[in-house]
């Protein structure tokens, strides 16, 4: 390798790396103080951000108390503006994967219990989420 590729070398795996995203981790509440998850951000081909989410340690929304039906993925905009992304469903081993896209620059991810999967806005019962993130 020459000597100008040895030094580009460094700088373009740091490209790759920021490109592929790095894993941001998901802040549990009281309500679920064993919960694990984290969360990886990348841009598409129409510059919206796909989101890729695992949980572990994550009990079935049913085994909260007060007892839920559905864990929701959101997006919060710094304007307050929140869009359900979609349901994460937990498995028999406490674990769940969740993809999605948002159009939103910067936002922040909430996951909440909610009793239906058709919900507009955020319950109060929040279990997982991040500080604003931007891809």
């Amino acid at each position: 390798m020459s000597t100008t590729g040895k030094k580009l070398l460094p700088f373009i795996l740091c490209i790759i790396y920021l490109h592929c995203g790095s894993p941001t981790i998901l802040t549990n509440s009281p309500m679920v103080p064993g919960a694990q998850g984290e969360v990886t951000l990348n841009k598409d081909s129409n510059n919206n951000t796909t989101i890729s989410l695992s949980v572990k340690h994550l009990a079935p929304p049913t085994k909260l108390n007060p007892s839920r039906s559905v864990y929701i993925v959101w997006v919060e905009s710094p304007e307050g503006k929140v869009a359900n992304l979609g349901q994460l469903q937990v498995d028999d081993d406490l674990e769940g994967d969740f993809e999605g896209t948002t159009p939103f620059e910067y936002f922040r991810i909430l996951i909440t219990a909610e009793d239906t999967p058709t919900v507009t806005q955020p319950s109060l019962d929040l279990v997982l989420s991040t500080a604003r993130l931007k891809p």
